[in-house]
């Protein structure tokens, strides 16, 4: 049910943000995608793998290892396993992750690391919202 706008999103927003890769599988993950929408259209005849397939073409491999080099991009936990592999820290281990979170500790966070703005604390006013979540809760019976 995937449509082409959404494979791009997953693509070039989610992965690069999300998943902690280096930049140098940009043209593997596009590839394997590429083959996998193939074997749909060929096997399936999904309807949305002509469009699946323009989304996977020309500059996208390119779009996608420029998205998973940048930092700023990054999620917090992306970022933080990014900057440890940079260190030089094996994160594809426990004890590898383990040494980089002793590193971690006491000291201030790499500038790649980037933290989440906070967001403005709910109302403390008994605003609608707060009220309704209040009362949706004293009806869920105990289970």
């Amino acid at each position: 049910t995937l449509d082409p706008s959404e494979l791009r999103q997953i693509v070039l927003e989610i992965i690069p943000r999300k998943v902690s890769i280096g930049a140098s599988h940009a043209t593997d993950i596009v590839e394997e995608l590429r083959a996998f929408y193939a074997f749909l259209k060929r096997e399936t005849g999904l309807q949305q793998a002509d469009g699946c397939l323009r989304v996977l073409g020309g500059a996208t491999a390119k779009k996608l290892e420029a998205a998973l080099s940048d930092p700023s991009g990054f999620g917090m936990a992306k970022g933080i396993v990014m900057a440890g592999r940079a260190a030089g820290f094996d994160i594809d281990t426990k004890e590898g992750v383990e040494a980089w979170m002793r590193e971690l500790q006491g000291k201030p966070l790499p500038p790649s690391i980037q933290l989440p703005v906070p967001s403005a604390a709910p109302a403390a006013d008994g605003s609608k919202n707060n009220r309704r979540k209040a009362a949706r809760k004293a009806r869920k019976k105990n289970r």
